[in-house]
């Protein structure tokens, strides 16, 4: 069963080595989760809380737009895009932030928050990226499309694995079991937005593996 990170680790290991594929199996899972996060179908609505505790925030991973942000109990101030020639000067002030501007992953409020606040964020974004756990993220290794949709990555991965092997015609097989698996994905999400119940398994192929 696929369901985190180190999971995916040890079967594509075992694939490769039984396959004879001679390519480092976290070069063939970053160039996958690569693929899935520029595939634009794949990109999901969240909603989280952030903590506003300096001038500089570092935006949630694989934020593409930013929806609604919100501050304030009950998240009842609105934050604002600050138009570029304003976000260019400098300044000291602190307090509430009102305003903010975004310089590749990270955005700078003004004014500097003067005391933590915590702040409600909906945005667009594309797939997490999978990593080894640690301290502070224990829950690195996993997120709700591979505990839902393993053979989302499973097939990405064995797709970048014979474009790299010598059967590229396999290549191609897997890239529509892929293909496949992101319209189910895409159902889920609907089924999401919509309001239904997400929770149904799309958990299907190759039953070694667990979908």
């Amino acid at each position: 069963m696929i369901a985190r990170y180190g999971d995916l680790l040890a079967e594509l290991s075992t694939w490769l080595l039984e396959n004879g594929i001679p390519v480092q199996p976290k070069t063939i899972i970053q160039l996958a989760e690569e693929d899935l996060r520029l595939d634009p179908r794949l990109v999901d609505l969240y909603t989280g809380d952030i903590t506003l505790d300096s001038a500089s925030i570092t935006l949630p991973v694989g934020v593409q737009e930013i929806m609604s942000w919100t501050i304030g109990a009950p998240y009842g101030i609105v934050l604002r895009v600050e138009p570029a020639a304003k976000a260019a000067r400098t300044s000291d002030e602190q307090g509430l932030p009102r305003l903010y501007h975004i310089v590749q992953d990270t955005a700078y409020l003004r004014p500097a928050p003067d005391q933590v606040y915590t702040s409600r964020m909906t945005y667009r974004a594309s797939l997490p990226r999978l990593m080894q756990p640690t301290d502070d993220e224990p829950n690195a290794d996993k997120n709700e499309y591979i505990e839902q949709f393993a053979g989302l990555y499973w097939y990405a991965c064995l797709e970048q694995a014979y474009t790299y092997g010598s059967k590229p015609e396999l290549a191609s097989y897997f890239e529509q079991k892929k293909e496949q698996m992101i319209l189910r994905v895409k159902s889920y999400q609907e089924r999401k937005r919509m309001g239904g119940p997400p929770s149904f398994s799309f958990r299907m192929g190759d039953s070694r593996y667990g979908f």
